[in-house]
C-alpha cells in the first residue's frame, strides 16, 4: 500500500515530538543521563519500561491498523479519525430490555 507523503511526515514528526516529551519528562537534565540510565544501576527497570512502552505501542497499532492504514494513505476523513479516538459506544450505558 502506498502511503501519503505528508501523512508520513506528520506521523514521524508526531512520534519524534512525543518521544522527546517523554524523554524530557523522564530525564529532565540532559540526554547524557538517558545513556547513563540505560547502563547504570537502574538499567533493568529502564529497559523494562522501554519494553513495556513498545509492547503497548504494538498493541495499539495492531488494534487500530485499519484506521492507521487509511490515515497514512490519505483516505481517512477527519470524522473517521475522531470516531476512532472517541468511540461513541464506550461512554454510553447499555439500555436494559
Amino acid at each position: 500500500m502506498r502511503y501519503h507523503p505528508q501523512a508520513l511526515v506528520i506521523a514521524i514528526l508526531s512520534a519524534t515530538i512525543g518521544f522527546s516529551f517523554v524523554a524530557n519528562v523522564l530525564f529532565p537534565q540532559t540526554s547524557a543521563e538517558i545513556f547513563a540510565a540505560l547502563t547504570g544501576d537502574a538499567a533493568p527497570i529502564v529497559w523494562l519500561a522501554l519494553l513495556l512502552a513498545l509492547m503497548a505501542l504494538a498493541f495499539f497499532v495492531k488494534a487500530n491498523k485499519p484506521i492507521i492504514d487509511k490515515v497514512l494513505s490519505g483516505r481517512a476523513t477527519p470524522a473517521e479519525v475522531w470516531r476512532s479516538f472517541a468511540k461513541p459506544g464506550a461512554s454510553q450505558s447499555r439500555k436494559r430490555d
